[in-house]
C-alpha cells in the first residue's frame, strides 16, 4: 500500500515556476524537456495544484539554483557564469523534487554526432586514344626547307603520353650542271611526353631513309635523329584536338650526298620541323 501510495504521489501532475532573468541558462521549455525526458513521462500541467519553483540568479561571476518543492528545498551552485554544469544538475534535481526514483535511473545517453560522410573517392583516371593527321615544315632533312605531311597515334594516362607516328616530305632538289638531284625523307617517328594542361615536353626519336634520286642514282640513305618536341594540345570540342608542333632534333648517322664525286648536299647537325595536326580523340 505505501508503495502504490509513492507511486500515485510521484504521479501527479505538478506545475513549474521558473525564473532565469539575466543569465544564460536554457528557458522553461528546455528545462522541462530535460526533466520529461529523464522522468519518461510528462509531470508537468499548467493547472496542477503542487508546483516545483525553480529561481537562478547571477552574482558576479557566479549562478545559484534554488530549487523548492512539496519535498523540500534544494540549493545549486555555479563558480562561472556557464549555465552547462549547472543546468544537468539542475534537471536531476527537479525530477528527484517530483519522484525520488529518478536518482536511481541514468539518463538516456546523449546521442553520438553522426560520422562525417566519407570522401568520395577521386574518379579513375582514363586511359584515352588519339590519332590524327597534319602538314609540316622541314628543315635540315635535304639541300632546302620543304614540306610534307604527318601521321600518328597515341595514348594518355594521367600525364604521361606516348605517339606514334611517320613522316613524308616533299622531295628538294639541287640542280648541277648535268642534272638535277632530289632528296626526299620518309621516316617513323616515337615520342615519350610529359603533359601538363595544353602543353607537351617530349623526347623525340626518328628512325627512316634518305631518298636520293638523279641521273644514273637511286640510293636511300639513314635518316635517324633523337632530339626535343614541343606541343600544344587544344581540344575544341568532344571528339578533336588541334595540335601544334615544333622539334628541333640532332642527326644520329651525318652523312654527304655526292653525284659523279660533287657534293650535292651535306647533312647539317640538327634538322627542325614546324607542324599542325588534326587528332581524333576517345577522351572527350
Amino acid at each position: 500500500m505505501l508503495a502504490l501510495t509513492a507511486i500515485l504521489l510521484a504521479a501527479a501532475p505538478v506545475r513549474l515556476d521558473y525564473r532565469a532573468a539575466g543569465t544564460s541558462c536554457p528557458d522553461k521549455a528546455a528545462l522541462a524537456a530535460a526533466v520529461r525526458e529523464r522522468l519518461g513521462y510528462e509531470p508537468f500541467t499548467e493547472g496542477g495544484d503542487d508546483v516545483i519553483e525553480v529561481v537562478i540568479t547571477s552574482s558576479g561571476q557566479a549562478l545559484s539554483a534554488r530549487i523548492v518543492g512539496k519535498r523540500g528545498r534544494r540549493e545549486l551552485a555555479s563558480p562561472t557564469t556557464d549555465c552547462t554544469e549547472l543546468f544537468k544538475a539542475l534537471h536531476l534535481a527537479v525530477a528527484i523534487a517530483i519522484d525520488p526514483r529518478a536518482g536511481l535511473v541514468s539518463p538516456p545517453p546523449e546521442p553520438l554526432p553522426a560520422a562525417p560522410p566519407a570522401p568520395k573517392p577521386p574518379p579513375p583516371t582514363p586511359l584515352t586514344f588519339h590519332a590524327g593527321a597534319g602538314l609540316l615544315g622541314a628543315a635540315g632533312t635535304g639541300p632546302q626547307v620543304t614540306g610534307g605531311l604527318s601521321a600518328l597515334a597515341g595514348l594518355r594516362y594521367g600525364l604521361f603520353q606516348a605517339d606514334v607516328g611517320g613522316r613524308v616530305e616533299l622531295p628538294v632538289g639541287v640542280q648541277l650542271e648535268a642534272a638535277r638531284v632530289t632528296t626526299q625523307a620518309l621516316a617513323a617517328e616515337g615520342a615519350g611526353c610529359l603533359a601538363v594542361s595544353l602543353a607537351r615536353a617530349c623526347l623525340l626519336f626518328t628512325l627512316g631513309g634518305l631518298r636520293v634520286q638523279g641521273p644514273d642514282v637511286g640510293t636511300v640513305l639513314v635518316l635517324a635523329t633523337a632530339g626535343t618536341r614541343l606541343a600544344a594540345d587544344w581540344q575544341f570540342s568532344k571528339l578533336f584536338i588541334a595540335r601544334a608542333f615544333f622539334d628541333l632534333a640532332a642527326h644520329l648517322a651525318r652523312t654527304t650526298v655526292l653525284y659523279r664525286g660533287v657534293t650535292v648536299w651535306e647533312m647539317p647537325p640538327v634538322m627542325g620541323t614546324l607542324g599542325l595536326a588534326l587528332l581524333l580523340t576517345s577522351g572527350g
